[in-house]
């Protein structure tokens, strides 16, 4: 019991000036570390956040390069389009394709067939 009565001896012989000492370290130690808890926590939260963002754009960018045609279907669906709309409008799209093709074939195929019909009136010298 001779150390509870030494810290009890060394409490008794403080004097104002120590106590006031000790009061100001002790309330500054905990209004520290209040601040300082607050303030990582704080970090924390912003730090997960970015993680979080960063993660929704990985998957995203992964989705996307998975399936390219994905985010046109999800504007579609978020335009307001109804299934039927949606289907007519790619039905449109993969006729419109079609008929660009066959033109751009008819166009290749009227140059070759104009050149062969003036071959005939060339004359070789």
């Amino acid at each position: 019991m001779k150390f509870v009565d030494d810290i009890v001896e060394q409490f008794q012989d403080m004097s104002i000036l120590k106590w006031i000492r000790l009061v100001v370290i002790v309330g500054g130690y905990i209004l520290f570390r209040n601040i300082v808890e607050k303030e990582l926590q704080k970090r924390k939260i912003k730090n997960q956040i970015k993680e979080d963002e960063k993660a929704k754009v990985e998957a995203r960018e992964k989705e996307l390069i998975e399936d390219p045609l994905a985010e046109v279907m999800t504007e579609s669906i978020n335009f307001g389009w109804g299934n039927r709309t949606r289907k007519r409008v790619e039905k449109q799209k993969d006729l419109f394709e079609k008929k660009a093709e066959l033109l751009a074939q008819q166009q290749q195929y009227s140059h070759d067939e104009s050149d062969a019909d003036i071959e005939d009136l060339l004359v070789d010298d």
